[in-house]
């Protein structure tokens, strides 16, 4: 059987001279590695959830929330405050208190909940949200230490959730590392890792134009949350940045139906568990994640995000992606890439999402035309070779 050595020996006869890994190992701005071939990588411990994810379904009224319950909803996540969720017989989630860095927690003990997904909607890499959300939970742990409150007790009620972007493989292995990471942080304190891990997809990558491509967002993410091992999963309508329609939130409830009962994700414990790609992922993402943990602890997690450190490192990640969005050597579906430039638009939110950009030029192109009569005019200035200046390059 031909080893790697004789398969190296074999592609380096076809890469004719040219550099290994400039030619075949793509590395990401976040510091990601992905290889041609893989082989054998560490393991990290399993996913251990005890049955199928919880289906959390998010809801702005009391209609809203019986439309969740009569379509199968598990749990509500409200986004307002409205009266009359009690009575609809399901969980109000979260329940807990939320953590922030540098707030005290109550003196009575209750339920926590961490979440980074201000921190990756903001543009920081998959291992720094990873970072804020342990480095959030040891915060949290020391606090109650010091309230005298029961440890065990603390993490059985705490929730941890992270956001997701449409990338399946890297999403999955993100929700394994965070998995992993908290359990090894968690011996060292010796406590049973028993919290939940609840995930929804990011904002961030989510587009006004062409909704209907937020339908695949959203199923990469439930995808990547049920084979990673999340115990709770939320699903947004594809219409959620102009008002959810009741076909969009019946879609987003439906796609983890669909995953969970049909395709029968929930089925099999950690399934990418021994996939030498996907252990190879996850153990890169736990590796820059406990790197930055350990910045975080030295620093001080409060006083880092309050002398700017910590949201330093982050806005350089988020410009190495902002780049590559700009050259669509990173590609928007639907945005930057087979755009549909016959549908109306309306006015885009002002936010941090990577499309946000081309979206807010395609609006003022509208404005334009209907104040004028025409398009606005460009010139596109061609300096160099054509290898440097086309559309591909």
């Amino acid at each position: 059987m031909p080893s790697v050595q004789d398969w190296r020996a074999m592609v380096d006869v076809d890469l004719k001279g040219a550099d290994f890994d400039e030619r075949l190992v793509r590395t990401t701005h976040e510091g990601l590695t992905y290889q041609p071939l893989y082989t054998r990588a560490p393991e990290g411990p399993r996913a251990d959830r005890a049955a199928s994810w919880q289906l959390r379904v998010p809801v702005s009224s009391l209609d809203e929330a019986r439309e969740a319950v009569e379509g199968g909803a598990d749990a509500l996540v409200p986004l307002e405050e409205f009266e009359g969720l009690q009575d609809l017989g399901l969980p109000i989630l979260p329940r807990g208190v939320e953590v922030l860095a540098g707030q005290p927690l109550p003196e009575q003990q209750t339920p926590l909940t961490l979440d980074s997904t201000r921190f990756h909607e903001g543009g920081a890499s998959d291992a720094q949200c990873l970072a804020a959300l342990v480095a959030g939970g040891l915060y949290a742990l020391r606090q109650a230490e010091q309230r005298g409150w029961d440890l065990q007790r603390t993490v059985d009620q705490m929730e941890l959730c992270i956001g997701l972007d449409p990338s399946l493989f890297r999403g999955l292995a993100k929700v394994r590392a965070a998995r992993m990471l908290w359990a090894a942080v968690l011996a060292d304190c010796g406590l049973g890792a028993t919290s939940a891990l609840v995930v929804r997809p990011s904002n961030r990558t989510w587009g006004v134009c062409d909704p209907w491509v937020n339908l695949l967002r959203n199923t990469a993410v439930v995808w990547a949350g049920a084979l990673g091992g999340a115990d709770a999963i939320v699903s947004w309508p594809y219409d959620l940045l102009t008002g959810s329609s009741e076909l969009g939130r019946r879609v987003a409830r439906n796609t983890q139906h669909v995953l969970r009962l049909e395709a029968g994700l929930g089925r099999v414990q950690d399934p990418a568990a021994g996939s030498y790609a996907i252990e190879s992922l996850t153990h890169q993402l736990a590796t820059q994640a406990w790197a930055e943990l350990q910045r975080l602890e030295a620093e001080g997690l409060a006083d880092s995000l309050r002398s700017g450190a910590f949201l330093q490192r982050v806005e350089a990640v988020a410009a190495a992606r902002d780049q590559d969005i700009d050259r669509r050597s990173l590609p928007l579906l639907g945005i930057t890439e087979y755009a549909q430039l016959g549908e109306q638009l309306g006015e885009p939110p002002v936010d941090a999402r990577f499309g946000g950009p081309f979206e807010r030029m395609r609006a003022a192109s509208e404005a334009f035309l209907a104040d004028e009569g025409r398009r606005p005019t460009v010139v596109l200035a061609t300096l160099g070779p054509l290898a440097e200046h086309n559309a591909r390059a």
